[in-house]
């Protein structure tokens, strides 16, 4: 096993390579399933509504990308479940760290990128059979979005940015958690980051009015500083999630515990 921290592009392509053949299968069965039923709700929905489902086509294609960013990432070790495939990662003649940004990349990019192949490729099935059959939707979802982009304002803007690095934030947690615990990874972590923003909820809640009580008056001045600053935070704790996932990844054990990986 090569130093943990040896990078060679040349064995990371090496290991992509053999994770790609050997799991192929299941990213086609993954593809499919997505072009599948994205092509029908597309193909349901135009015949019925015509080119007034053209917003909640975009709406269906945003939301799935984005719950695919956030929680896929969390199934980074989904293939490496047995203790024979746990061997065969391991003893791969490359470093943790190659083996790390491959096992990332195909689950928390790769996946990505099968799902906007299979929204574009839904959506030309959508805009052919609507021209064979003269029906009322014959028109892509990306033209039809960038007709209905206006310009938008700094502040607008800076909202923007911190609705990413909150998406990033969690993307990276999400792999946190697919790195910690050995099962079920997606669905424990999805309970406690809602648990912790309920929690955060309720005692921003209770803050708030203990402050109003007792008379306290808070007022921003600068909206622009307040988001840079909580943008900043987000970027700060996405970096802390990735350097502590490939930690927990490099002390991963052929044998471990049955929950997490700690």
């Amino acid at each position: 096993m090569k130093n943990s921290i040896e990078f060679s592009f040349t064995r990371m392509v090496h290991v992509a390579d053999w994770y790609a053949s050997t799991y192929k299968s299941d990213w086609i069965k993954s593809f499919f399933i997505y072009y599948f039923v994205l092509s029908v709700v597309y193909l349901i929905s135009s015949y019925f509504s015509g080119s007034a489902a053209l917003p909640y086509q975009v709406v269906i294609a945003a939301l799935m990308l984005t719950f695919i960013f956030m929680v896929q990432p969390s199934k980074v070790l989904s293939f490496f479940r047995t203790r024979q495939q746990r061997m065969d990662l391991l003893m791969l003649p490359a470093s943790q760290l190659e083996k790390f940004v491959v096992v990332y990349l195909f689950s928390g990019v790769g996946m990505l990128l099968l799902a906007f192949l299979a929204i574009f490729l839904a959506d030309a099935t959508k805009v052919a059979v609507s021209y064979l059959f003269h029906w009322d939707n014959a028109e892509w979802m990306m033209t039809w979005l960038g007709s209905q982009m206006h310009d938008k304002s700094y502040q607008a803007m800076g909202n923007t940015w911190l609705a990413n690095m909150l998406c990033i934030w969690l993307h990276s947690l999400f792999l946190l958690g697919g790195v910690l615990f050995r099962r079920y990874a997606w669905i424990i972590t999805t309970l406690l980051v809602a648990g912790f923003v309920l929690l955060g909820a309720w005692l921003s809640i209770e803050v708030f009015q203990w402050v109003i009580s007792e008379g306290y008056y808070i007022e921003i001045t600068n909206i622009t500083a307040l988001l840079v600053s909580v943008t900043v935070l987000l970027a700060l704790l996405t970096i802390v999630n990735f350097v502590v996932s490939y930690i927990l990844f490099c002390r991963m054990q052929v044998v471990g515990r049955k929950w997490c990986n700690c």
